[in-house]
């Protein structure tokens, strides 16, 4: 049996009831997963004094297996299958925490967090291995998420972007 892509959810962090992207920054997993449809549901728009200054923000999601019906979700990647239309791009990169770990919150969405590697993988064959699988049901582990928007480039609103998990089942 495999497992259900609905089984594999992403959640905001930043306290048990978080629904708030901006305060996405570490912390406790939230119970509010992230709405896969909903504009800005990671990052705002661009406006046009960060597309005219240039501006990294981060921001940290756990990604959870919530499937009942597998023994697990064994390694697992992680790739960015469509990176946002403007000018701006996103990384990924593992939380230090490891499975089902709180990840430490960093001071605002500005703050880089810290002895984490971002990267840009954009196919299986060179995705990010989430560490210390399988992940069986209620496993998690925290993901960072960097979008660089360079300075001098253009306002963007309604950014999207599409990021994949895969795995094979055990």
């Amino acid at each position: 049996m495999t497992v259900s892509n609905s089984n594999l959810k992403w959640y905001y962090s930043g306290g048990a009831t978080n629904d708030d992207p901006s305060l996405s920054i570490g912390g406790v997993k939230s119970s509010v997963p992230l709405a896969s449809s909903a504009l800005n549901n990671l990052f705002d728009d661009v406006t046009g004094q960060e597309a005219v200054d240039g501006e990294d923000e981060y921001r940290l999601l756990y990604f959870e297996n919530i499937d009942t019906d597998v023994n697990g979700l064994a390694d697992p990647l992680l790739w960015i299958s469509t990176q946002p239309p403007g000018d701006d791009d996103l990384g990924v990169g593992i939380a230090d925490a490891g499975k089902s770990g709180e990840e430490t919150a960093i001071s605002d969405e500005f703050t880089a967090p810290a002895d984490v590697s971002f990267s840009a993988p954009t196919s299986k064959g060179t995705g990010l291995a989430l560490p210390d699988g399988p992940y069986v049901q209620n496993e998690y582990v925290g993901v960072w998420f960097k979008r660089h928007v360079p300075s001098g480039s253009g306002v963007t609103l309604s950014d999207a972007c599409v990021f994949i998990v895969e795995g094979d089942t055990v």
